[in-house]
């Protein structure tokens, strides 16, 4: 009798571990909604997903995302990024895939209460990039982000429905004419032989080429357009990356900075994992060890039982 009750409670524990484990694993599988609060209605969000992130904590960088790792400064060190680097690279892949036409995973239109939602999102690093925006005073330019999913809350739990505020967005009264100015700025104090005589960079007028200048030594790397139209949504990139470099996008004010690192190593690696946070665990081997190892235990049970009756 005590046997067929060791049994049953020994069953009944591999039942519920088991369950428990394959809620576990849906949890870990399920998709994820994200919503953006803008607070500015009939703004257009674009989302573009980087990279994956595996079981074991690594960046698997994405199409075209993995072309970009030569020619971008930081994309190649994302383990190294503190939050201004992080902040600068979604900056400068804003500039990307603006030039190079980059389709976006989704885009979305913020309803009247400026909420967007993004439904079915993998695990993963997204890159999200809003248009200008303007009503009858005020015009809305909302500054990129990069964003890893799910995200980890306060308790440590996994949020697969995250709200997330969108409060870097730059109000500005409506003008008729704006100014812009570009700069390059060489990082190569050691390498200066491999600097070019003079780059190409394009100025893009929501998203196409509007215009291209001649940066060199005469005109100390810069210029500057004037009465520019300020409703558009104006950028600034370089064409044709001297292969010896990586370049960086930042802009304050009406001031586009482009800068140029000479490239110290080719083999970088994304994937080596350092302080990328845990997006879950690999947990599909537990409920098996845990069933082997209580099967084990009864046959073991079994086993003693019929050595005790046969003694008798």
């Amino acid at each position: 009798m005590k046997i067929k009750k060791y049994v049953f409670i020994t069953f009944a524990m591999i039942l519920g571990l088991l369950l428990s484990f394959n809620g576990k694993v849906s949890a870990e599988e399920q998709n994820i909604r994200l919503t953006l609060e803008c607070e500015v209605e009939e703004m257009k969000i674009s989302i573009y997903k980087i990279a994956e992130i595996s079981e074991n904590g690594t960046y698997q960088l994405q199409k075209p995302f993995d072309s970009y790792k030569t020619k971008i400064h930081g994309l190649a060190e994302l383990y190294a990024l503190d939050s201004e680097g992080w902040r600068v690279l979604a900056g400068t892949l804003e500039t990307t895939v603006a030039a190079d036409s980059v389709k976006a995973l989704s885009v979305q239109t913020a309803d009247e209460e400026g909420k967007i939602v993004f439904e079915d999102l993998e695990k993963g690093l997204y890159l999200i990039v809003g248009s200008k925006t303007q009503d009858d005073k005020y015009s809305y330019t909302p500054s990129p982000m990069i964003l890893a999913l799910p995200i980890e809350g306060a308790s440590g739990a996994w949020d697969y429905q995250p709200v997330i505020r969108y409060s870097k967005i730059e109000k500005e009264e409506l003008k008729n004419e704006k100014n812009l100015e570009v700069v390059k700025i060489w990082k190569d104090s050691k390498h200066k032989e491999k600097r070019p005589k003079e780059i190409a960079v394009a100025l893009l007028k929501n998203g196409k080429v509007y215009e291209t200048v001649k940066l060199n030594t005469k005109n100390q790397w810069s210029y500057q357009w004037k009465a520019l139209s300020a409703k558009e949504q104006w950028t600034v990139v370089e064409k044709d990356i001297p292969d010896s470099y990586r370049v960086e996008y930042s802009k304050n004010g009406e001031k586009i900075y482009i800068v140029n690192y000479v490239k110290e190593s080719e083999t970088q690696d994304t994937s080596k994992p350092e302080k990328l946070p845990q997006m879950g665990q690999l947990w599909w081997p537990v409920p098996i060890l845990i069933l082997t190892g209580l099967s084990a235990m009864i046959i073991g049970m079994f086993k003693r039982k019929a050595e005790n009756e046969f003694e008798k």
